[in-house]
Protein backbone atom coordinates (compact mmCIF):
# COMPACT_ATOMS: atom_id res chain seq x y z
CA UNK A 1 0.00 0.00 0.00
CA UNK A 2 2.77 2.53 1.02
CA UNK A 3 4.50 2.02 -2.53
CA UNK A 4 1.36 2.44 -4.37
CA UNK A 5 -0.19 5.09 -2.58
CA UNK A 6 3.06 7.58 -1.40
CA UNK A 7 4.15 7.85 -5.13
CA UNK A 8 7.79 7.12 -3.96
CA UNK A 9 8.23 4.72 -7.79
CA UNK A 10 6.83 4.95 -10.67
CA UNK A 11 4.83 1.60 -11.30
CA UNK A 12 2.18 0.64 -13.11
CA UNK A 13 -0.03 -0.28 -10.09
CA UNK A 14 0.56 3.36 -8.48
CA UNK A 15 -2.22 5.67 -7.81
CA UNK A 16 -2.01 9.56 -7.74
CA UNK A 17 0.48 10.85 -4.89
CA UNK A 18 -0.83 11.24 -1.96
CA UNK A 19 -0.03 12.53 1.83
CA UNK A 20 -1.03 9.43 3.62
CA UNK A 21 2.28 7.90 2.60
CA UNK A 22 4.18 9.01 5.80
CA UNK A 23 1.19 7.63 7.71
CA UNK A 24 1.67 3.97 6.12
CA UNK A 25 5.75 4.84 7.04
CA UNK A 26 4.85 4.98 10.82
CA UNK A 27 2.09 1.63 10.68
CA UNK A 28 5.01 -0.14 9.06
CA UNK A 29 7.79 1.07 11.60
CA UNK A 30 5.06 -0.02 14.31
CA UNK A 31 4.66 -3.44 13.26
CA UNK A 32 8.56 -3.91 12.68
CA UNK A 33 9.07 -2.68 16.38
CA UNK A 34 6.55 -5.23 17.49
CA UNK A 35 7.96 -7.85 15.77
CA UNK A 36 11.17 -7.40 16.90
CA UNK A 37 10.09 -6.92 20.09
CA UNK A 38 7.75 -10.39 19.89
CA UNK A 39 10.79 -12.10 18.69
CA UNK A 40 13.37 -11.24 21.68
CA UNK A 41 10.98 -11.96 24.04
CA UNK A 42 9.94 -15.47 23.00
CA UNK A 43 13.69 -16.20 21.34
CA UNK A 44 14.20 -19.20 24.04
CA UNK A 45 10.83 -20.58 22.90
CA UNK A 46 11.67 -19.59 18.92
CA UNK A 47 15.15 -22.02 19.29
CA UNK A 48 15.40 -25.24 17.92
CA UNK A 49 15.35 -27.69 20.12
CA UNK A 50 17.07 -30.47 17.65
CA UNK A 51 19.59 -30.56 14.63
CA UNK A 52 19.11 -31.80 11.26
CA UNK A 53 20.85 -35.11 11.68
CA UNK A 54 21.14 -35.73 7.68
CA UNK A 55 21.70 -33.48 4.34
CA UNK A 56 19.62 -36.26 2.55
CA UNK A 57 16.68 -35.94 4.75
CA UNK A 58 12.81 -34.15 4.54
CA UNK A 59 13.50 -31.68 7.29
CA UNK A 60 16.98 -30.97 5.20
CA UNK A 61 14.62 -30.25 2.03
CA UNK A 62 12.17 -27.87 3.74
CA UNK A 63 14.98 -25.53 5.43
CA UNK A 64 16.22 -25.05 1.73
CA UNK A 65 12.64 -25.00 0.49
CA UNK A 66 12.34 -22.08 2.65
CA UNK A 67 15.52 -20.43 2.36
CA UNK A 68 14.48 -20.21 -1.95
CA UNK A 69 11.52 -18.81 -0.75
CA UNK A 70 13.08 -15.74 1.36
CA UNK A 71 15.60 -15.06 -1.49
CA UNK A 72 12.64 -14.75 -3.68
CA UNK A 73 10.92 -12.88 -1.92
CA UNK A 74 13.97 -10.34 -0.94
CA UNK A 75 14.72 -10.34 -4.24
CA UNK A 76 11.78 -8.67 -5.58
CA UNK A 77 11.22 -6.39 -2.62
CA UNK A 78 15.04 -4.97 -3.29
CA UNK A 79 14.32 -5.02 -7.42
CA UNK A 80 10.83 -3.09 -6.80
CA UNK A 81 12.52 -0.42 -5.07
CA UNK A 82 15.57 -0.05 -6.74
CA UNK A 83 15.23 3.26 -8.58
CA UNK A 84 15.13 4.98 -5.21
CA UNK A 85 18.13 2.75 -3.80
CA UNK A 86 20.45 3.82 -7.37
CA UNK A 87 19.19 7.63 -6.88
CA UNK A 88 20.18 7.40 -2.88
CA UNK A 89 23.55 5.57 -3.63
CA UNK A 90 24.37 6.95 -7.06
CA UNK A 91 22.13 10.26 -7.70
CA UNK A 92 21.02 8.29 -10.56
CA UNK A 93 17.16 6.60 -11.09
CA UNK A 94 17.73 2.93 -12.52
CA UNK A 95 14.87 0.97 -13.06
CA UNK A 96 14.49 -2.65 -14.23
CA UNK A 97 11.80 -3.87 -16.38
CA UNK A 98 10.16 -7.51 -16.84
CA UNK A 99 12.71 -9.01 -18.66
CA UNK A 100 15.02 -8.55 -15.61
CA UNK A 101 12.43 -10.11 -13.53
CA UNK A 102 11.74 -13.13 -15.68
CA UNK A 103 15.61 -14.02 -16.02
CA UNK A 104 16.16 -14.33 -12.49
CA UNK A 105 13.28 -15.54 -10.94
CA UNK A 106 13.13 -18.58 -13.37
CA UNK A 107 15.59 -20.50 -11.98
CA UNK A 108 14.51 -19.93 -8.28
CA UNK A 109 10.74 -20.96 -9.59
CA UNK A 110 12.74 -24.28 -11.06
CA UNK A 111 14.55 -24.95 -8.01
CA UNK A 112 11.33 -24.69 -5.77
CA UNK A 113 9.35 -27.22 -8.24
CA UNK A 114 12.55 -29.53 -7.77
CA UNK A 115 12.58 -29.23 -3.98
CA UNK A 116 8.63 -29.64 -3.98
CA UNK A 117 8.73 -32.73 -6.21
CA UNK A 118 12.21 -34.70 -3.88
CA UNK A 119 11.00 -33.17 -0.47
CA UNK A 120 8.50 -36.18 -0.02
CA UNK A 121 10.54 -38.93 -1.19
CA UNK A 122 12.84 -38.20 1.77
CA UNK A 123 11.92 -39.75 4.83
CA UNK A 124 12.21 -37.75 8.12
CA UNK A 125 15.85 -37.31 10.06
CA UNK A 126 17.50 -39.29 7.48
CA UNK A 127 17.11 -41.50 4.29
CA UNK A 128 19.17 -44.81 3.37
CA UNK A 129 20.73 -45.68 0.06
CA UNK A 130 18.25 -48.44 -1.13
CA UNK A 131 14.87 -46.05 0.26
CA UNK A 132 15.97 -42.92 -1.93
CA UNK A 133 16.38 -45.75 -5.08
CA UNK A 134 13.26 -47.07 -4.49
CA UNK A 135 11.53 -44.13 -3.91
CA UNK A 136 13.11 -41.64 -6.90
CA UNK A 137 13.12 -44.65 -9.37
CA UNK A 138 9.45 -44.99 -10.98
CA UNK A 139 9.31 -40.11 -10.70
CA UNK A 140 12.21 -40.45 -12.59
CA UNK A 141 11.46 -42.58 -15.11
CA UNK A 142 8.62 -40.49 -15.81
CA UNK A 143 10.50 -37.34 -15.87
CA UNK A 144 12.78 -38.84 -18.14
CA UNK A 145 10.06 -40.36 -20.70
CA UNK A 146 8.37 -36.88 -20.77
CA UNK A 147 11.73 -34.78 -21.58
CA UNK A 148 12.31 -37.58 -24.08
CA UNK A 149 8.81 -37.26 -25.51
CA UNK A 150 8.59 -33.42 -25.68
CA UNK A 151 11.81 -33.00 -27.39
CA UNK A 152 10.76 -35.54 -30.20
CA UNK A 153 6.94 -34.14 -30.43
CA UNK A 154 7.09 -30.33 -29.04
CA UNK A 155 8.10 -28.79 -32.11
CA UNK A 156 4.67 -30.64 -34.10
CA UNK A 157 2.50 -29.45 -31.22
CA UNK A 158 3.57 -25.69 -31.28
CA UNK A 159 5.41 -26.25 -27.76
CA UNK A 160 9.17 -26.40 -28.66
CA UNK A 161 11.19 -28.49 -25.64
CA UNK A 162 13.86 -25.57 -26.03
CA UNK A 163 13.24 -21.76 -27.22
CA UNK A 164 16.27 -19.45 -28.04
CA UNK A 165 16.26 -16.75 -25.15
CA UNK A 166 18.01 -13.16 -25.73
CA UNK A 167 20.53 -12.27 -23.09
CA UNK A 168 20.04 -9.17 -21.16
CA UNK A 169 23.77 -8.29 -20.78
CA UNK A 170 27.23 -9.48 -22.22
CA UNK A 171 28.26 -11.00 -18.50
CA UNK A 172 28.98 -14.04 -17.74
CA UNK A 173 26.02 -14.15 -15.54
CA UNK A 174 23.80 -12.98 -18.43
CA UNK A 175 24.29 -15.89 -20.47
CA UNK A 176 24.22 -18.07 -18.17
CA UNK A 177 20.32 -17.04 -17.64
CA UNK A 178 19.83 -16.46 -21.25
CA UNK A 179 20.51 -20.80 -21.58
CA UNK A 180 18.77 -21.38 -18.77
CA UNK A 181 15.95 -19.49 -20.21
CA UNK A 182 16.47 -21.40 -23.46
CA UNK A 183 15.87 -24.59 -21.59
CA UNK A 184 13.14 -23.38 -19.31
CA UNK A 185 10.25 -24.86 -21.33
CA UNK A 186 12.05 -28.69 -21.24
CA UNK A 187 13.37 -28.41 -17.25
CA UNK A 188 9.44 -27.15 -16.26
CA UNK A 189 7.65 -29.81 -18.39
CA UNK A 190 10.24 -32.72 -16.91
CA UNK A 191 9.69 -31.17 -13.38
CA UNK A 192 6.04 -31.00 -13.72
CA UNK A 193 5.80 -34.96 -14.54
CA UNK A 194 8.09 -36.04 -12.12
CA UNK A 195 6.20 -34.10 -9.16
CA UNK A 196 2.63 -35.72 -10.76
CA UNK A 197 4.26 -38.89 -10.44
CA UNK A 198 5.45 -38.34 -6.51
CA UNK A 199 2.22 -37.55 -5.97
CA UNK A 200 0.59 -40.50 -7.83
CA UNK A 201 3.14 -42.88 -6.17
CA UNK A 202 2.74 -41.48 -2.92
CA UNK A 203 -1.19 -42.58 -3.01
CA UNK A 204 -1.28 -45.43 -4.67
CA UNK A 205 1.27 -46.52 -1.88
CA UNK A 206 -0.82 -45.29 0.96
CA UNK A 207 -3.95 -47.25 -0.99
CA UNK A 208 -2.27 -50.26 -0.85
CA UNK A 209 -0.81 -50.49 2.83
CA UNK A 210 -4.82 -49.88 3.28
CA UNK A 211 -5.90 -52.89 1.16
CA UNK A 212 -3.35 -54.86 2.13
CA UNK A 213 -4.55 -54.69 6.06
CA UNK A 214 -8.69 -54.56 5.34
CA UNK A 215 -10.32 -55.54 1.90
CA UNK A 216 -11.81 -52.39 0.83
CA UNK A 217 -13.03 -50.78 -2.64
CA UNK A 218 -10.60 -48.72 -4.30
CA UNK A 219 -12.57 -45.58 -3.62
CA UNK A 220 -13.24 -46.27 -0.22
CA UNK A 221 -9.78 -46.83 0.00
CA UNK A 222 -8.82 -43.50 -1.19
CA UNK A 223 -11.45 -41.79 0.54
CA UNK A 224 -10.40 -43.26 3.63
CA UNK A 225 -6.74 -42.75 3.12
CA UNK A 226 -7.30 -38.93 2.96
CA UNK A 227 -9.79 -38.45 5.89
CA UNK A 228 -7.44 -39.74 8.04
CA UNK A 229 -4.60 -37.98 6.94
CA UNK A 230 -5.89 -34.74 5.63
CA UNK A 231 -3.26 -32.48 5.83
CA UNK A 232 -0.13 -34.98 4.02
CA UNK A 233 -2.87 -35.72 1.07
CA UNK A 234 -4.20 -32.18 0.75
CA UNK A 235 -0.69 -30.96 0.73
CA UNK A 236 0.10 -33.39 -2.26
CA UNK A 237 -3.08 -32.16 -3.97
CA UNK A 238 -2.06 -28.42 -3.59
CA UNK A 239 1.85 -29.81 -5.24
CA UNK A 240 -0.54 -30.80 -8.21
CA UNK A 241 -2.47 -27.59 -8.49
CA UNK A 242 1.38 -25.90 -8.44
CA UNK A 243 2.49 -27.86 -11.10
CA UNK A 244 -0.84 -27.05 -12.60
CA UNK A 245 0.14 -23.55 -12.23
CA UNK A 246 4.04 -24.07 -13.64
CA UNK A 247 2.14 -24.90 -17.04
CA UNK A 248 0.30 -22.06 -17.03
CA UNK A 249 3.58 -19.98 -16.73
CA UNK A 250 5.60 -22.06 -19.14
CA UNK A 251 2.82 -21.34 -22.07
CA UNK A 252 4.60 -18.01 -22.49
CA UNK A 253 7.63 -19.12 -23.87
CA UNK A 254 5.60 -20.30 -26.67
CA UNK A 255 3.20 -17.13 -27.30
CA UNK A 256 2.57 -15.54 -30.37
CA UNK A 257 2.37 -11.77 -31.07
CA UNK A 258 1.63 -9.93 -34.45
CA UNK A 259 0.34 -6.36 -35.19
CA UNK A 260 -1.65 -5.46 -38.36
CA UNK A 261 -2.91 -2.40 -40.03
CA UNK A 262 -6.60 -3.59 -41.60
CA UNK A 263 -9.56 -2.26 -43.99
CA UNK A 264 -13.27 -3.85 -43.84
CA UNK A 265 -12.77 -6.97 -45.57
CA UNK A 266 -9.22 -7.56 -44.90
CA UNK A 267 -7.49 -10.84 -43.02
CA UNK A 268 -5.31 -11.36 -40.59
CA UNK A 269 -3.68 -14.40 -39.42
CA UNK A 270 -1.81 -15.62 -36.60
CA UNK A 271 -0.70 -19.11 -35.36
CA UNK A 272 -3.86 -21.38 -36.64
CA UNK A 273 -6.02 -18.24 -36.18
CA UNK A 274 -7.50 -16.26 -39.04
CA UNK A 275 -9.61 -13.18 -38.30
CA UNK A 276 -11.49 -11.19 -40.72
CA UNK A 277 -11.91 -7.31 -40.21
CA UNK A 278 -15.93 -6.03 -40.64
CA UNK A 279 -15.69 -2.73 -39.43
CA UNK A 280 -15.81 -0.17 -36.54
CA UNK A 281 -18.92 1.63 -35.24
CA UNK A 282 -18.71 4.16 -32.81
CA UNK A 283 -21.91 4.51 -29.88
CA UNK A 284 -22.02 7.15 -26.82
CA UNK A 285 -23.60 7.20 -23.13
CA UNK A 286 -23.68 9.77 -20.54
CA UNK A 287 -20.24 9.35 -19.65
CA UNK A 288 -17.90 7.83 -22.60
CA UNK A 289 -17.51 7.36 -26.32
CA UNK A 290 -16.98 3.68 -27.54
CA UNK A 291 -14.91 3.05 -30.68
CA UNK A 292 -15.76 -0.90 -31.55
CA UNK A 293 -13.98 -3.28 -33.90
CA UNK A 294 -15.62 -6.26 -35.42
CA UNK A 295 -13.65 -9.49 -36.47
CA UNK A 296 -15.11 -12.72 -36.96
CA UNK A 297 -12.28 -15.35 -35.65
CA UNK A 298 -11.56 -18.56 -37.37
CA UNK A 299 -9.65 -21.43 -36.34
CA UNK A 300 -8.68 -24.17 -38.84
CA UNK A 301 -11.52 -23.13 -40.59
CA UNK A 302 -14.42 -23.25 -37.96
CA UNK A 303 -16.18 -20.32 -37.11
CA UNK A 304 -14.99 -19.37 -33.07
CA UNK A 305 -17.62 -16.45 -33.27
CA UNK A 306 -17.29 -12.70 -33.09
CA UNK A 307 -14.42 -10.84 -31.19
CA UNK A 308 -14.75 -6.79 -30.44
CA UNK A 309 -11.87 -4.91 -28.77
CA UNK A 310 -12.47 -1.22 -28.47
CA UNK A 311 -11.62 1.67 -26.87
CA UNK A 312 -13.48 4.16 -24.07
CA UNK A 313 -13.00 7.48 -24.30
CA UNK A 314 -14.39 9.10 -21.24
CA UNK A 315 -15.48 12.95 -21.13
CA UNK A 316 -14.07 13.62 -17.94
CA UNK A 317 -10.59 12.49 -17.98
CA UNK A 318 -10.14 12.38 -22.24
CA UNK A 319 -7.38 9.59 -22.13
CA UNK A 320 -8.72 6.22 -24.20
CA UNK A 321 -8.93 3.04 -22.66
CA UNK A 322 -8.10 -0.27 -24.01
CA UNK A 323 -10.78 -3.23 -24.02
CA UNK A 324 -9.17 -6.19 -24.57
CA UNK A 325 -11.25 -8.84 -26.88
CA UNK A 326 -10.55 -12.53 -25.65
CA UNK A 327 -11.33 -16.14 -26.76
CA UNK A 328 -10.85 -18.17 -24.30
CA UNK A 329 -9.38 -21.86 -25.15
CA UNK A 330 -8.49 -24.87 -22.70
CA UNK A 331 -5.30 -24.95 -24.46
CA UNK A 332 -4.63 -21.51 -25.49
CA UNK A 333 -6.02 -18.06 -25.36
CA UNK A 334 -6.55 -15.51 -28.32
CA UNK A 335 -6.39 -11.28 -26.69
CA UNK A 336 -7.08 -8.61 -29.55
CA UNK A 337 -6.45 -5.58 -29.21
CA UNK A 338 -7.43 -2.54 -31.43
CA UNK A 339 -4.89 0.31 -30.92
CA UNK A 340 -6.64 3.01 -33.43
CA UNK A 341 -9.38 3.77 -36.20
CA UNK A 342 -9.53 6.01 -38.93
CA UNK A 343 -13.46 7.68 -38.22
CA UNK A 344 -12.75 8.65 -42.97
CA UNK A 345 -11.81 5.22 -44.14
CA UNK A 346 -12.36 2.36 -40.52
CA UNK A 347 -8.37 1.48 -41.62
CA UNK A 348 -7.39 0.23 -37.86
CA UNK A 349 -4.43 -1.01 -36.18
CA UNK A 350 -4.93 -4.23 -34.36
CA UNK A 351 -2.42 -6.61 -31.77
CA UNK A 352 -3.09 -9.83 -31.84
CA UNK A 353 -1.53 -12.27 -28.99
CA UNK A 354 -1.77 -15.84 -28.79
CA UNK A 355 -1.24 -17.09 -24.73
CA UNK A 356 -1.21 -21.25 -24.61
CA UNK A 357 -1.84 -22.98 -21.26
CA UNK A 358 -2.97 -19.57 -19.38
CA UNK A 359 -6.22 -21.68 -18.16
CA UNK A 360 -4.22 -24.05 -16.42
CA UNK A 361 -3.09 -21.21 -14.21
CA UNK A 362 -6.73 -20.56 -13.02
CA UNK A 363 -7.11 -24.26 -12.90
CA UNK A 364 -3.95 -24.76 -10.62
CA UNK A 365 -5.31 -22.43 -8.35
CA UNK A 366 -8.82 -23.82 -7.74
CA UNK A 367 -6.75 -27.47 -7.30
CA UNK A 368 -4.64 -25.80 -4.78
CA UNK A 369 -7.83 -24.21 -3.08
CA UNK A 370 -9.00 -27.58 -2.81
CA UNK A 371 -6.18 -29.17 -0.90
CA UNK A 372 -6.00 -26.42 1.36
CA UNK A 373 -9.51 -26.62 1.89
CA UNK A 374 -8.87 -30.25 2.33
CA UNK A 375 -5.62 -29.73 4.85
CA UNK A 376 -7.19 -26.95 6.94
CA UNK A 377 -10.92 -28.60 7.23
CA UNK A 378 -11.10 -29.34 11.35
CA UNK A 379 -11.25 -32.83 12.73
CA UNK A 380 -14.40 -33.47 14.57
CA UNK A 381 -15.06 -36.03 17.40
CA UNK A 382 -17.83 -36.81 19.82
CA UNK A 383 -17.45 -37.67 23.29
CA UNK A 384 -19.29 -38.11 26.49
CA UNK A 385 -19.67 -34.72 28.10
CA UNK A 386 -19.06 -34.38 31.44
CA UNK A 387 -20.39 -32.34 34.39
CA UNK A 388 -18.45 -29.00 33.40
CA UNK A 389 -19.62 -29.91 29.32
CA UNK A 390 -23.28 -29.79 30.83
CA UNK A 391 -22.74 -26.61 32.43
CA UNK A 392 -21.15 -24.75 29.49
CA UNK A 393 -23.80 -26.28 26.96
CA UNK A 394 -26.53 -24.87 29.31
CA UNK A 395 -24.59 -21.35 29.80
CA UNK A 396 -24.13 -21.24 25.81
CA UNK A 397 -27.89 -22.43 25.51
CA UNK A 398 -28.78 -18.80 27.58
CA UNK A 399 -26.25 -16.77 26.04
CA UNK A 400 -27.96 -17.60 23.03
CA UNK A 401 -31.77 -17.33 24.41
CA UNK A 402 -30.85 -13.93 25.85
CA UNK A 403 -29.03 -12.57 22.79
CA UNK A 404 -32.53 -13.77 20.62
CA UNK A 405 -34.80 -11.94 23.33
CA UNK A 406 -32.36 -8.59 22.81
CA UNK A 407 -32.58 -8.72 19.25
CA UNK A 408 -36.64 -9.26 19.33
CA UNK A 409 -37.25 -6.71 21.39
CA UNK A 410 -35.06 -3.82 19.74
CA UNK A 411 -37.50 -2.16 17.92
CA UNK A 412 -39.82 -1.66 21.59
CA UNK A 413 -36.94 -0.30 23.28
CA UNK A 414 -35.54 1.63 20.23
CA UNK A 415 -39.53 3.25 20.55
CA UNK A 416 -39.48 3.56 24.02
CA UNK A 417 -36.17 5.67 23.86
CA UNK A 418 -37.43 7.50 21.05
CA UNK A 419 -40.14 8.72 23.60
CA UNK A 420 -37.73 9.66 25.93
CA UNK A 421 -35.30 11.40 24.17
CA UNK A 422 -38.50 13.95 22.76
CA UNK A 423 -39.87 14.27 26.35
CA UNK A 424 -36.22 15.33 27.79
CA UNK A 425 -35.60 17.55 24.77
CA UNK A 426 -39.67 19.33 25.44
CA UNK A 427 -38.58 19.79 29.47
Amino acid sequence: TFLTRSGIIASVHSFAQSDIGIYFVYFMGLILATTAGLIAWRWPLLRGKSSIESIASREAAFVVNNWVLLGAGLFIAISTVFPVISKWLWNEEVTVGPPFYNKWMAPLGLLLLLLMGTAPLFGWRKSSGDALRKAFRAPTITAGVTAVLHLAFGNALGAPAIVKDEAVGSSTYDLLLQHVGSFAPLVTVTLVAFNFAVVVQEFYRGIQARRSNAVEPLLIALFTLVSRSRRRYGGYIVHVGVGLMFLGFVGSSWSLEKEATLLPGEKATIGDYELTYKGSRMEVDTEKRMIFADLDAKLAGRDLGRVTPAQYIYMKRGNPTTEVATLNRLSEDLYVIVGSVDPATKRATFRFHVNPLVSWLWIGVLVMLSGATISLWPEVSFRRLGVWGNVRLAAGAATGVMFSVLIATAPARATSLKTVTVTSQSR
